[in-house]
């Protein structure tokens, strides 16, 4: 981890998201975007300005991974020290943004992802892509416009079930193995890659939301608490 690079974490708004920001700064990081579709609510605001006392640069993006163009002017912005989001360059930062020396993207992980199960026969086109386009386009854009980037590391947070299968959550399948195959591809070609096929975590992300980890546990899979769970992506990066 590299005071002089930056970090770019989707859905770093989320549970997950914001528990590696906080891992990467305390490996050094001074420099974050978090990229997310929604605005920060109170809570998350709060955790962010936790992180920025760290003595960390913390640019809140709200950009849509499976927009190409927005992304690619983002990255642009990066590279040349000014994040701001595309859209609308009054709100990247939870709050105004130091002046800072371009810090080129050292490294990306990609965290994005949402959940709408169904029976596969059943289930609409909009559900399966809903849940499909945040991880397979969203990971394609990031890894077709990074080549130019200096990259330690592309980490992908796939699922166990890409894996297992999963009874109702066939979109979810699919969008987790394109991004087994993704990271594949990219050590193929000499860039760095990891997909980490997760179990269901405890207390924070999607799944924990709508209390599968409780469930999971009446069936005797333990879920990752948050400690662990960060500890195994330390070791597996």
């Amino acid at each position: 981890i590299k005071e002089d690079g930056t970090y770019l974490i989707t859905g770093g708004l989320g549970g997950l998201g914001l528990l590696i920001a906080e891992w990467l700064i305390k490996q050094g990081a001074k420099n974050l975007v978090l990229l997310s579709r929604r605005q920060p609510d109170t809570e998350t605001k709060q955790r962010i300005k936790t992180l920025e006392n760290s003595s960390a640069r913390v640019i809140v993006a709200q950009v849509d991974v499976t927009n190409k163009s927005q992304l690619a002017q983002l990255i642009s912005n990066i590279q040349s020290a000014t994040p701001s989001t595309p859209s609308s360059p009054s709100t990247p930062s939870a709050s105004p943004a130091p002046p800072a020396p371009p810090a080129p993207i050292r490294g990306i992980i990609h965290a994005a992802g949402i959940l709408d199960d169904g029976v596969l026969q059943n289930m609409s086109w909009e559900q399966f892509t809903n849940v499909v386009h945040p991880k397979v386009l969203g990971a394609w854009n990031l890894h077709d416009l990074t080549q130019d980037c200096p990259l330690d590391f592309f980490v992908l947070f796939s699922s166990a079930t890409a894996l297992l299968g999963s009874p109702g959550q066939g979109n979810h399948v699919a969008a987790n193995v394109f991004l087994d195959a993704l990271a594949h591809y990219r050590q193929s070609i000499g860039k760095p890659g990891l997909s980490i096929n997760w179990g269901i975590w405890s207390d924070i992300g999607s799944a924990a939301k709508r209390q599968a980890d409780k469930e999971m546990q009446l069936k005797g899979i333990k879920a990752i608490a948050p400690q662990d769970g960060v500890d195994l992506f330390a070791k597996l990066l």
